[in-house]
């Protein structure tokens, strides 16, 4: 397995921190990596195995991926034993892809929806769970209230019946014409976030559920991107036809004034 890893030489596409934008990565093969193995085999720790007894043989070794766009590095680590590999560690780090990633969504989530946003992800990537689960929680109960205030300018809104519901199920039911499609179809979202905050599970629980969370989030942000880019786009429709339509009575009516003299 390690020597299939260390061959590898195809691409992929991450956001890349140095370059500040998505860039193509693309793995190295390390032409000494087969003259190598005596020199992993004699630093290899000799373990025993917890279960069985058996002795088991483990080397550390890396990987190294340049970015296309300007010979950046990234590099992973991997601990290989003769029966199976893990990763044990790159960089850059798995928060700081993520945290690149996110930005195009400071056009739908505001200041403090980012901060918590990248908060939640660092968290998570140093084995922070519960503490992960508050920023995304947050970030959950402020589309709702955002719904909220948009709510309140509807004219048939009945603001005091909205406030006196304590189930937030039953208030994202009430906002759903103001909410993102995707949050009301999974509204129980919300009921795990709090799940893991106040019913005690474990913080290895809290971290290993803590990806299924996140995308549900991003899509909620997606959503909400999605019918941004849509209203932009609608409105430079709208200008480009008036300014068209606009060009074309001007043309008319310089052809009757041509015509009238």
């Amino acid at each position: 397995m390690a020597e299939r890893i260390q061959e590898y030489s195809g691409r992929f596409d991450q956001y890349c921190p140095k370059c500040a934008q998505t860039a193509t990565f693309s793995f190295q093969v390390d032409p000494e990596f087969s003259a190598s193995q005596r020199r992993l085999a004699a630093s290899a720790t000799n373990i025993r195995s917890p279960n069985t007894g058996a002795r088991l043989v483990h080397t550390n070794f890396s990987k190294h991926a340049v970015c296309t766009r300007n010979n950046h590095r990234a590099i992973y680590h991997f601990q290989a034993f003769d029966d199976g590999i893990m990763k044990i560690g790159q960089f850059p780090s798995v928060a700081d892809i993520l945290s690149g990633d996110i930005q195009k969504y400071k056009k739908v989530f505001d200041d403090s929806e980012m901060k918590g946003l990248k908060t939640a992800i660092g968290l998570h990537a140093h084995g922070v769970g519960a503490g992960a689960f508050i920023y995304l929680r947050k970030i959950f109960e402020a589309q709702v209230e955002q719904a909220h205030v948009i709510a309140r300018n509807d004219k048939d809104w009945d603001d005091g019946a909205y406030t006196k519901l304590m189930r937030m199920s039953e208030r994202i039911e009430t906002l759903k014409l103001y909410l993102p499609e995707i949050l009301v179809r999974n509204n129980t979202l919300y009921s795990i976030l709090s799940e893991h905050l106040h019913l005690g599970p474990s913080e290895q629980e809290c971290v290993d559920n803590f990806d299924v969370v996140l995308q549900g989030i991003f899509l909620i942000a997606e959503e909400k991107l999605e019918k941004l880019q849509r209203a932009n786009q609608l409105a430079d429709f709208n200008r480009s036809k008036q300014a068209l339509l606009e060009l074309r009575a001007a043309e008319a009516a310089a052809r009757a004034a041509a015509t009238g003299s």
